[in-house]
């Protein structure tokens, strides 16, 4: 795959002393090095990447799978990602939940290795070894030494090539997945966001849960695990992701040797869009305090205005001076939490309000939220309020160079949006060109009463009519 063929390199090369020059090289990468072939075209624009960050690389292996790494000389650790194009979205109706569930088999033993055997790999390595489904990708990930690497990717090659799926362990994990979702079930202030997204989207696979439902997690069988995998895991897209004081070259060789077997790629079937709708959903469910999600539409992960999103949720509802937090909590006394989030994904996205309360106040609450969304709509956040507002994310930005997993991850979602490496230098640049009148025209385009939804888990019949005729 790696030996005797010959693949095309991009180099990010960033200068810390002198933005100017930072620049794209093409290299011609065979088995005995590296050949400089000039400059990309200066239509190629590049944004170099703010104090701290160095060089980030990408190799498409002849098997179809995406080799990033940034090499950060100064990081004393190395994160590494093996991020699958798979998630819960992309799962038949009747098999809610599958990619969950071979996340979880994928940590309980192998052909060479047992659950214990693998525990003490990773605590040699230093650890933690990890893993996630999200709704359009899934992810194994791993933060160890870079001294560690050459034991540390054949490991995570070996979780997902070769897991064995033992009919022991297969109910074992079912047991547990079983407990999970009855744990969610009686945690409202987490259920209440996966109500959001069922209510928000009810026609698409975006709106169901990760988890699945108890029903379709006791209806799937090891049969169905080991063939989804197959497809989905072992034989399909791939982008592996290492960052820390590593060389490309070194990753290279680790990846061609460990992931191998990999020779094929699953197509995955092409989604609809998702049409948001508007909606009022009400679970009369007795709790303490009363959950509260209110929405609207929001922008795609590769919206060209996803940067005016950013700063138009943090304004919203993004920190304890942001204007949700403020209003519900500091100058009223009705919420102890509130605040704001966005859900982005390829195609669509939502914006929520997430506030807690007692039921007697949830209708005053709603309101609240509803008059602060309006004068988004209405009004131009002030120039003082942006330049704040633009700070602290541009701060939060920075910060995260800290974090070799935080590069790692960004890479990665870099390229499944945008198919190529976003720099922080970029981001805070294009969070630059946004002005108060991108806001107020961007609040305006996406909060509309079309797209209007609320949910609310706790006893408000007496509220109820109010709140099922929510409107700007």
């Amino acid at each position: 795959m790696y030996k005797d063929s010959i693949f095309f390199t991009f180099r990010f090369c960033i200068s810390e002393n002198n933005p100017q020059q930072d620049c794209r090289h093409l290299l011609l990468t065979t088995d005995t090095g590296m050949k400089f072939l000039g400059m990309l075209p200066s239509w190629v624009v590049f944004f170099g990447a703010k104090r701290g960050e160095s060089m980030v690389d990408k190799t498409i292996l002849t098997n179809g799978i995406r080799v990033l790494t940034e090499q950060i000389p100064q990081a004393n650790s190395v994160s590494i990602g093996v991020w699958i194009l798979n998630g819960s979205r992309h799962e038949k109706e009747q098999q809610a939940g599958i990619s969950h569930f071979i996340e979880h088999m994928l940590f309980k033993g192998s052909s060479t290795c047992s659950s214990l055997d693998i525990s003490k790999r990773v605590d040699a390595l230093g650890g933690p070894l990890n893993g996630f489904t999200g709704r359009e990708y899934s992810c194994l990930h791993l933060r160890t030494l870079p001294t560690n690497l050459k034991l540390a990717i054949p490991l995570l090659a070996e979780l997902l090539l070769h897991s064995t799926y033992e009919p022991d362990e297969v109910e074992k994990e079912r047991r547990v997945i079983l407990q999970e979702i009855e744990r969610l079930d009686h945690s409202p202030d987490e259920k209440i966001h996966d109500l959001f997204s069922q209510t928000f989207w009810p026609d698409s696979s975006l709106g169901r849960p990760v988890l699945g439902s108890a029903e379709t997690v006791n209806r799937i069988s090891r049969d169905e695990l080991i063939a989804f995998a197959q497809e989905r895991y072992i034989n399909s897209s791939l982008i592996i992701s290492v960052a820390g004081n590593i060389e490309h070259r070194q990753v290279l060789d680790m990846v061609d040797q460990a992931f191998s077997s990999v020779t094929a790629l699953c197509l995955l079937t092409e989604q609809a869009e998702p049409l948001p709708v508007r909606a009022v959903r009400l679970d009369g469910a007795a709790v303490g305090q009363a959950q509260i999600c209110l929405g609207t539409q929001a922008l795609a992960q590769s919206h060209p205005n996803r940067f005016a999103g950013m700063l138009l949720n943090a304004v919203l509802g993004g920190g304890m001076s942001s204007r949700l937090f403020q209003s519900l909590r500091e100058q009223r006394g009705l919420v102890y939490c509130a605040y704001s989030y966005l859900n982005s994904h390829s195609d669509s996205g939502s914006m929520v309000s997430y506030a807690t309360t007692s039921t007697a106040h949830v209708s005053e609450v709603v309101a609240l939220v509803l008059a602060q969304l309006d004068q988004l709509r209405r009004e131009a956040v002030s120039a003082e309020e942006l330049a704040s507002v633009r700070e602290r994310l541009q701060d939060r930005l920075e910060m995260s160079l800290d974090s070799t997993y935080s590069r790692m991850e960004r890479m990665a979602l870099s390229e499944i949006y945008q198919g190529e490496y976003i720099p922080v230098r970029m981001v805070m640049r294009e969070l630059a060109k946004v002005s108060p009148d991108n806001l107020q025209k961007l609040a305006n385009y996406l909060m509309s009463n079309d797209s209007l939804c609320l949910c609310v888990i706790g006893d408000v019949d007496d509220q109820a009519e109010k709140l099922q005729n929510i409107s700007f």
